[in-house]
């Protein structure tokens, strides 16, 4: 979808190729295709790349959610298909180390979200080649091509990337009055000091997440949030994403 300067609506959060992702254009925005925003980008900014790192490795236990509790939620609360919902169990297996991703992943599975899986050719002529995954919150789904479930590398941080943009949007409050380690750690890198609505924003909390998670877990995070294996904290995140030209034209 082409991104224009009009005021902000509904936008898509999508995933693309090389682990970057892109938000295309919703009700406001034109019938393009989605080109996926790869790489990482701007400075590291050492000092809150610290403090990120901190607070991922002092996220409290504010929560007991284990993958055992997102599995049961799943298939008492999910509207998905049966292969979505088998899809956020594994994925919750897998990230079940971080309290910040099962936090996540129980608030999606506990408002019902729909995870779709697509065949490669639809999802590309739909979203665009490089795309990885994709929220559309007209829809209210969470859509992955058939290829990316087929790689669990790959899509645990797909689906986590999503699950952030369905819980942004789907929470009464978004990130801001959650409880929990997803709240204090936004706060603890800075990502809610600012009242910033923007698509942006949306996308550097999502990669700052996204981010925190892997470093918790000491697996590999080729995205916008993360450089030389570090957390590089949420204002340079932010500052990756402003720089990424898909972003630029937005508002």
């Amino acid at each position: 979808d082409q991104l224009d300067g009009g005021t902000q609506t509904q936008h898509r959060h999508g995933h693309g190729g090389g682990h970057g992702h892109h938000r295309a254009g919703g009700k406001h925005g034109g019938g393009g295709e989605g080109g996926g925003c790869g790489g990482h980008g701007g400075a590291t900014g050492a000092g809150e790349g610290e403090a990120a790192t901190a607070g991922a490795e002092a996220a409290p236990a504010a929560t007991d959610e284990t993958a055992a509790d997102v599995a049961a939620t799943t298939a008492e609360a999910a509207t998905g298909t049966d292969e979505g919902s088998s899809i956020l169990a594994s994925v919750a297996a897998q990230l079940d180390g971080s309290q910040l991703a099962n936090q996540v992943l129980s608030l999606i599975a506990q408002g019902g979200a729909a995870v779709d899986v697509v065949d490669d050719q639809t999802f590309a002529a739909k979203y665009g080649e490089n795309a990885q995954g994709i929220y559309d919150p007209e829809t209210k789904k969470i859509e992955l091509p058939q290829s990316v479930t087929a790689d669990p590398e790959a899509l645990r941080m797909v689906l986590l990337h999503e699950g952030v943009h369905w819980v942004q949007d789907n929470q009464p409050t978004a990130l801001t009055q959650l409880d929990g380690p997803l709240l204090q750690v936004m706060q603890g890198t800075g990502a809610l000091a600012a009242d910033d609505d923007s698509a942006q924003a949306d996308e550097a909390q999502a990669f700052t997440i996204e981010a925190l998670v892997a470093k918790e877990l000491g697996i590999e995070d080729p995205g916008m949030g993360t450089e030389n294996g570090e957390p590089i904290g949420y204002a340079a995140t932010l500052a990756a994403v402003n720089a990424t030209p898909e972003y630029q034209s937005e508002t």
